[in-house]
């Protein structure tokens, strides 16, 4: 854990690993910049949370989403909200 030097414990956040399986996503999809716009909109949305308990995240996963709507215009947009959902109600 880092330490802010108003004696404020930091944010720490590490991702060992990021593994999309999507069984069936349409070629022409551009997996890399997917995941990487979904979490920079993961990002953004955990800014603007309101800081809470310490959570903990062996694994974060989204079963239920349709490729569909990950492969469509707001794919990474759904998959960011989908993700901050989970996380948000991690530990509960």
């Amino acid at each position: 854990m880092s330490i802010h030097s108003s004696g404020v414990p930091a944010l720490e956040l590490r991702v060992e690993e990021v593994v999309l399986e999507a069984p069936g996503i349409p070629s022409e999809v551009d997996v890399q910049r997917l995941i990487q716009e979904a979490l920079e909109l993961l990002a953004e949305r955990l800014r603007r949370t309101p800081p809470s308990r310490d959570r903990r995240v062996e694994r974060l996963s989204v079963d239920d989403f349709s490729m569909e709507v990950l492969s469509g215009e707001r794919g990474a947009e759904a998959l960011a909200d989908a993700l901050h959902t989970r996380l948000m109600g991690a530990g509960q």
